[in-house]
């Protein structure tokens, strides 16, 4: 546990921050990890006594530069019926800096509801230069919102050169909002200047509501890159099993948008073959998706057999 402005820095070397045994979380209240160009490597397993989220960060910093990896691994523990993700992040920064890397591995527990792999809200910012930003959220919540990756009003995701940002999650296997990936609110982005953005995501459950890649509030997804400079937009999106509204990919709210420059936009939206009343890819009230230059669209239906 770091709070009250401590930190701790390294000149280069690695860092390491793991709890021995099942119960251990790791948080971070306004607290500094520097490792200029060191691996920071941090792994926390939620605690039924605690919070029961694996790893937590408030108004922190973490940085590294060079070929540095900020790696992060948190896991919910499974005592308890709700909020246990696998990683918080609110109003935290994670810099990386020329080639470094930034890889967030969320796994949540089994309770029953808000138990999200990923979530990110507040003021949080990622921002990675020519290195990459990867994100690989897991729900385990048997009841509802249960989240892969949930990204909040707010949130910033950059890629300020050619980074790559890759984000991959699974809804929990309950009942109704278990969303592979959600990406809200009008003061978000994911900003791209020249690498992919790549967006894979899975809803799970039995009722209504699990898309696979949901968008919106108002969020962004932006590729500013221009010419040979120009990485794609890539969302792939499975529904859920359940009787309604399962849509691989849906874009809603006012302002919601993808947009490009000179890369081109797939959107690719599978729906399992007992959903054929549901459009695999459904853009509602009214959201946006735009090239300003050379940048192709194409959106692309599929059934799950």
């Amino acid at each position: 546990f770091m709070k009250n402005q401590s930190s701790i820095e390294t000149k280069g070397g690695h860092l390491v921050i793991e709890t021995a045994g099942a119960d251990g979380e790791i948080t971070l209240v306004q607290a500094t990890i520097d490792t200029a160009g060191g691996n920071l490597y941090c792994k926390g397993i939620g605690s039924k006594e605690g919070s029961g989220k694996g790893f937590q960060a408030y108004f922190s910093h973490v940085l590294t530069r060079g070929y540095g990896i900020i790696q992060i691994n948190g896991i919910g523990t499974s005592n308890g019926p709700n909020s246990h993700s696998g990683i918080v992040l609110n109003g935290t920064q994670i810099e990386a800096k020329d080639r470094a890397l930034v890889l967030l591995s969320g796994t949540a527990g089994l309770g029953a509801d808000t138990n999200h792999g990923i979530h990110l809200l507040g003021t949080t910012s990622i921002e990675a230069e020519n290195g990459c930003i990867h994100f690989a959220g897991i729900s385990n919540g048997q009841g509802n919102d249960n989240d892969g990756i949930w990204v909040e009003d707010g949130v910033k995701i950059s890629s300020t050169k050619l980074a790559k940002v890759f984000m991959q999650g699974f809804g929990g296997p309950g009942v109704a909002s278990n969303h592979g990936i959600r990406l809200s609110g009008s003061n978000s982005a994911i900003t791209s200047n020249g690498g992919a953005v790549i967006l894979l995501g899975q809803g799970r459950g039995t009722d209504t509501l699990n898309q696979g890649i949901l968008l919106d509030h108002g969020i962004n997804v932006l590729s500013k890159g221009r010419g040979m400079h120009a990485g794609p937009i890539i969302l792939h999106g499975l529904g859920g099993l359940g009787s309604e509204k399962n849509n691989g990919i849906a874009l809603n709210g006012r302002k919601t948008l993808i947009s490009s420059v000179d890369s081109d936009i797939l959107l690719t939206g599978v729906s399992h073959i007992n959903d054929l009343t549901e459009p695999s890819v459904l853009i509602d009230f009214p959201s946006n998706i735009e090239t300003k230059g050379r940048g192709r669209i194409r959106i692309k239906k599929e059934t799950s057999k």
